[in-house]
């Protein structure tokens, strides 16, 4: 029951994420900064699609190999 819970959970928060980033995109500039150099400077660019999108990948990415919630997770966390 639990597991059905929290996997419910973090689809529905990745499904708000996506949607929160097609609302963003309608006031983002055609290009953005997606990479900063030590001074703060912004020095890599690209179209705002991908400056929008880029993160959610990682993230969705992050969450299938290494589920915080699920006892292999947890496991992982304490090395």
């Amino acid at each position: 029951m639990m597991k059905t819970k929290t996997n419910r959970f973090l689809v529905m928060l990745t499904i708000f994420s996506y949607l929160l980033s097609l609302i963003v995109i309608l006031y983002l500039l055609d290009e953005v900064a997606i990479h900063w150099d030590t001074a703060g400077e912004a020095d890599g660019y690209s179209n705002k699609w991908f400056g929008a999108f880029i993160l959610h990948f990682h993230y969705d990415f992050g969450l299938v190999v290494n589920n915080p919630f699920t006892k292999n997770g947890a496991e992982k966390s304490k090395l």
